[in-house]
């Protein structure tokens, strides 16, 4: 595998992630608490999300913020990263 599909497969896995984490974030603003899909969309973001939240609380960032805005900023960092990606392709 040469290091050009490698980063195409990163950049398409970067980019799921994204689309979950967006959707994950739907799910917070419409209030959907149960269901087969929250729970997939919470599997598989929490365990990227969940270092972001503790970062953030050990760094006393989130104590005057009252909502949790560690998936905003695991967004940020997944799509910084993406185009990383994309500009070491080019």
């Amino acid at each position: 595998m040469n290091v050009y599909t490698l980063s195409y497969v990163l950049v398409f896995l970067l980019t799921a992630l994204e689309i979950i984490m967006m959707i994950r974030l739907a799910f917070i603003a419409v209030g959907k608490s149960e269901g087969g899909e929250r729970n997939f969309v919470y599997f598989v973001t929490e365990p990227i999300a969940m270092p972001v939240r503790m970062l953030l609380s050990r760094l006393g960032a989130v104590r005057r913020v009252s909502v949790d805005i560690s998936l905003a900023v695991t967004l940020f960092i997944l799509v910084f990263l993406k185009y990383l990606f994309i500009c070491e392709m080019y």
